[in-house]
């Protein structure tokens, strides 16, 4: 196995499962220009590793696949100081929970290893039989955030009431990943 780039110990920082659900304060040191004042959201992997209930460790094999986590960083200028507000949170506990039952995933990642004659046959077999798509609260995605997108508003309509639209804050938060899958992001 080779060593990290110059002894950098990368892995834990790719090995993040803590979630920070509730909003905290945190440190500031410096300043902070006024002008980047607002809210950024940031997602991204989270842990790649999910113990079985059959006693094993699975295992995703690029850091790209692991399990992704939103990350929300409010900057509130308060006078002559600065206040920073992060709160996070997995996007992937049904999936990781699947996991967790069945010590495998479904679909696909970014770096997965195939065999090739099994990838080529798979894929030749989907011309007629398509493999069946995960259950849409399984799907890994972590790749970029949409604000308010277009014909994309809150898809809880039970008050009644329309979201989305040109309206002026955020009224709802998609996450996207390149492979044309989205999941509103609920915080």
């Amino acid at each position: 196995m080779s060593s990290p780039f110059n002894n950098w110990p990368n892995d834990p920082g790719f090995d993040v499962m803590h979630e920070e659900k509730e909003p905290v304060e945190l440190k500031v040191s410096g300043t902070i220009p006024p002008y980047v004042c607002g809210t950024l959201y940031r997602t991204g992997p989270g842990g790649h590793q999910v113990k079985t209930d059959d006693g094993k460790t699975f295992s995703v094999d690029h850091w790209f696949d692991g399990f992704s986590q939103n990350h929300r960083f409010q900057i509130i200028q308060s006078g002559s100081t600065t206040r920073i507000i992060y709160n996070s949170r997995r996007s992937a506990d049904p999936l990781i929970e699947s996991i967790r039952r069945t010590g495998k995933m479904g679909g696909f990642s970014f770096g997965q290893k195939c065999d090739l004659r099994v990838s080529f046959s798979r894929k030749l077999w989907s011309m007629f039989v398509p493999d069946p798509r995960p259950f849409q609260d399984q799907h890994n995605i972590g790749v970029t955030f949409s604000v308010n997108p277009p014909g994309l508003g809150d898809i809880d309509t039970s008050a009644g009431k329309k979201k989305g639209g040109h309206v002026p804050g955020i009224q709802s938060l998609w996450v996207e990943t390149d492979a044309a899958t989205l999941l509103q992001n609920r915080t």
